[in-house]
């Protein structure tokens, strides 16, 4: 896998704002809701983070993504486990 140059934030900015900050040279490019996140063009870039309070809304976030075609690389951070099971977000 190539490094990522330019990543979609999907969520929570903290991390985003503190990644940013450590990496110039990376793009991040941060989006409260999913209807923004949509508006990008998300197909375009090398990843995208969704950060979530557990599996649900990462996973719904992740099949509405995915519906409106191609996708990069998706990583999620949850802040706590929770239903579903996490093996659901490996998909």
């Amino acid at each position: 896998m190539e490094s990522a140059r330019s990543i979609v934030w999907l969520g929570d900015e903290r991390m985003a704002v503190e990644l940013a900050a450590e990496c110039p040279a990376l793009e991040v490019v941060w989006e409260r809701d999913l209807a923004c996140a949509r508006a990008l063009g998300c197909a375009d870039f090398d990843a995208i983070v969704l950060a979530c309070d557990n599996a649900t809304p990462a996973l719904e976030a992740l099949a509405e993504l995915r519906a409106r075609g191609p996708l990069p690389p998706a990583f999620v951070l949850l802040d706590c486990a929770g239903e579903p099971p996490l093996e659901d977000l490996r998909a």
